[in-house]
């Protein structure tokens, strides 16, 4: 980057499957002779992820359960005033009329943004209730997941909710952990389709964005292999595919979006070297759930297995990295050839020098990858090739509890 150019980063303090002290949003720019200086930190709660949006701002969520200081009230959406000179300020926030958002995407008109509502891994509320049998026995509440649509002020800060859709359901492992119940992980637009990754059912939601009533029209679901735990996802920017990371199996999946709003598997692919598959193969359930006595074998409970955490696609489509967790190992960036028929080809497993691998971004005028490794407190840089391999890693800065980078 030069002297006008700036990255930003997203951190999280201690909330929900995520551990950190960080402290908010930081603005960072590298100077000519190569060092890192830091330009501003606007103090938020736990801003997991943020996206950049016109007029010069930020979008974050704030992944928390009381954003407003009252119990239970739900996480916030900020939007945050980059200034020329660096330094951030915040220009206003809202609310997220959810629990613990985890994503917030800008659509393309650049008119509203959507927000994906996590809700919570543990029982918020419980009752107990009679049963057939005459015994009571105990339900459990939790909170809900839903994708919440933001109109935007001329000004690029946020205006009202526009709508809110609720998502329901349980996962192949429904007797306990993360996928007790839905969990909406990521929601992106393009072109007026809406793709939502629901990791806590094994679907994707697919509709529309109705831009002249401020709506959102969901088509359909369509159900990934049992237990995999849809994440992140991103659209390739000229063919109709959608490329998709799985948290609790190591692998990405690519679908066909039909002009009907319906998606099609093409092709689920490892994201490490095909080696590593001999000793764990990946799973084939049957079943849509889970037997209540059954072992859970997801990386979350395996640690031998690295966790699926963001994916990103070069500008001319050609490339796909995907970045893991592995806490038992190193966490990594695969890295995956696009064919032209939309498929992936694995060139390159790049590990990185921490475990916890969470959000990066491409940084295609430097030709290189920026990514957070959690659990050593640091942002790399790692340049990459003509045929997009990954080279050595060289690390930029020291940050608390990285998550999510923009520049």
């Amino acid at each position: 980057m030069n002297q006008n150019e700036y990255v930003y980063i997203g951190t999280v303090r201690n909330g929900g499957s995520i551990k950190g002290n960080g402290q908010g949003v930081y603005c960072l720019q590298e100077l000519q002779d190569g060092s890192v200086v830091e330009k501003d930190l606007l103090k938020a709660d736990s801003i997991s992820f943020i996206c950049k949006g016109n007029h010069n701002v930020l979008y974050g969520v704030s992944e928390t359960k009381d954003f407003t200081g009252l119990n239970g009230s739900g996480g916030g959406v900020v939007c945050v005033r980059c200034n020329e000179d660096g330094s951030l300020s915040l220009l206003n926030s809202s609310i997220s009329y959810g629990s613990r958002p985890c994503y917030i995407s800008m659509s393309d008109s650049g008119k509203y943004v959507l927000v994906a509502n996590h809700g919570s891994h543990t029982t918020v509320t419980c009752s107990y209730q009679k049963m057939e049998d005459g015994s009571y026995g105990l339900v459990r509440g939790f909170d809900e997941s839903s994708v919440a649509l933001f109109a935007l002020n001329e000004d690029g800060s946020i205006g009202c909710l526009c709508d809110l859709f609720k998502m329901e359901g349980k996962g192949y492992w429904c007797h306990g952990g993360g996928q007790s119940t839905s969990h909406i992980h990521c929601v992106i637009e393009h072109g007026g389709t809406v793709v939502a990754c629901n990791r806590g059912t094994d679907e994707i939601a697919v509709g529309k964005l109705d831009e002249g009533n401020g709506k959102l029209i969901f088509l359909s679901k369509y159900h990934v292999r049992n237990g995999y735990a849809p994440r992140h996802a991103v659209f390739h920017p000229s063919l109709p595919f959608v490329y998709v990371v799985f948290e609790n199996y190591p692998c990405a999946g690519v679908y066909q979006l039909h002009e009907d709003g319906t998606l099609s598997e093409k092709q689920i692919i490892g994201t490490m070297e095909p080696s590593f598959y001999d000793a764990h193969p990946l799973p084939v359930f049957e079943k849509r759930h889970a037997e209540e006595k059954e072992v859970n074998t997801c990386a979350m409970m395996d640690h031998a297995l690295p966790m699926g955490s963001d994916l990103h696609v070069t500008s001319d489509g050609r490339i796909l990295y995907v970045s893991s967790r592995h806490f038992t190992g190193q966490g990594m960036i695969s890295v995956h050839r696009i064919d032209e028929d939309g498929t992936l080809h694995l060139l390159q497993v790049k590990r990185l020098s921490g475990s916890d691998i969470r959000g990066f971004t491409i940084d295609e005028k430097q030709r290189r990858i920026i990514a957070g490794i959690m659990d050593h407190n640091v942002i790399v840089s790692v340049p990459y090739e003509e045929d997009g391999r990954l080279m050595e890693e060289k690390s930029l800065h020291s940050v608390s509890a990285p998550s999510c980078i923009v520049i």
